[in-house]
């Protein structure tokens, strides 16, 4: 006789199989509402409830015992790989991500000057849409004829600038939400500046006044002849300006020597740099930022079918507000292979809903009666 098989199959269990790769959604609400599909994925997907646990270990236990397992965290994660290389898709790849369309033009050896010009600022050609982060200041002594790359904050800063060219009473201008009126009779704590003696005694009040209790939180000022150069509340951020009249000339991304360091005067000022040439678009350029609030999505959700043909409804794997944890972009090597956007979506309490365990920001819906 034939030694007896025990196996598990049973006629019903072949109608209980999860099949195929499903397809995964963001903003799932139900089967009416499904969201946005995220695209294609390749190689599978991995769904962890991301349960760790704390056991209490009594003095004379063997071992671990029943009733002293608690859990301690729930980090749920759903891995996948996707195949399709959008905007938005990447976006989503690189949590806090900031994007601007732009058509990026490099600059190589623009001549902005001499010394002395810089000692007041000079805006490059590709103000106001210079990537500060691509910005190199080079310097070209006479005597040498070599240039030698000049150090941020020791040599030069980038400033935004206000010019004054025949100022008058009532001409404002606006920084950082802070209006200043020029009046011939200035009184500081109404946030008025000087006007009718000269451009460079106008430049001389404003600088003060932006430095003093009246002036722009996180702002300073200095001034040199009739312009007055202003340092950013956050640095590589260009201040939002604008002013009335046509007498108060504004300018971004300004380089300006810093006293006591490497410029002098006959120098020849040159820089190098990438900005967007407000061409026709030709590149959504992608940046890290912060994680803001608004970088949690609702959800994410993994569809899947059930191996049964009558039954309509996946089996959905939902991660509540989820940020991307990106792995490594890995180019492959042959010739007819693809590129995938590998990512770790991982659950996130919110205090909104509670932080209890029945608020786990992971959901599995099984479908009735399978």
């Amino acid at each position: 006789n034939s030694p007896l098989i025990r196996t598990g199959i049973t006629a019903a269990a072949a109608a209980k199989y999860l099949r195929g790769p499903g397809i995964l959604y963001k903003d799932f609400v139900d089967l009416g509402t499904l969201g946005t599909p995220l695209g294609e994925t390749k190689g599978g997907s991995t769904f962890s409830y991301g349960l760790s646990f704390h056991d209490v270990e009594p003095d004379g236990a063997m071992g671990w015992v029943v009733g002293h397992r608690f859990i301690e965290k729930v980090l749920p994660t759903l891995a996948v790989s996707l195949l399709e290389h959008s905007v938005n898709e990447y976006l989503r790849h690189l949590p806090g991500a900031n994007s601007a369309n732009q058509q990026p033009t490099g600059i190589k050896g623009e001549y902005i000057g001499t010394g002395a010009e810089v000692d007041v600022g000079v805006a490059p050609g590709g103000s106001p849409n210079i990537d500060e982060s691509t910005l190199e200041v080079w310097r070209t002594p006479v005597a040498l004829g070599l240039g030698v790359k000049l150090a941020l904050t020791t040599d030069y800063n980038v400033v935004d600038t206000v010019t004054m060219d025949t100022v008058v009473a009532a001409d404002t201008v606006t920084i950082g939400g802070d209006t200043f009126t020029g009046d011939d009779t200035p009184v500081q704590a109404d946030g008025e500046f000087e006007t009718g003696v000269s451009d460079t005694s106008s430049a001389t009040s404003l600088a003060a006044l932006i430095n003093s209790e009246y002036g722009v939180t996180g702002v300073s000022a200095t001034s040199a002849d009739e312009v007055v150069s202003l340092s950013r509340a956050v640095s590589g951020t260009k201040n939002v300006m604008s002013s009335s009249g046509a007498t108060i000339d504004l300018a971004y991304q300004v380089v300006l020597a810093t006293g006591g360091g490497a410029v002098l005067d006959d120098d020849e000022i040159t820089v190098f740099y990438v900005y967007d040439s407000v061409a026709a678009d030709t590149y959504t350029v992608i940046k890290t930022g912060q994680i803001a609030t608004g970088d949690y999505l609702t959800n994410v959700a993994l569809l899947c079918e059930v191996s049964d043909a009558s039954q309509t409804y996946p089996i959905v794997f939902i991660i509540k507000n989820p940020l991307s944890e990106p792995d490594t972009i890995d180019i492959p090597g042959e010739r007819m292979s693809e590129t995938l956007l590998k990512t770790t979506w991982t659950g996130f309490f919110d205090p909104a809903d509670g932080l209890d365990l029945d608020q786990a920001p992971v959901e599995v819906w099984v479908p009735y009666g399978i």
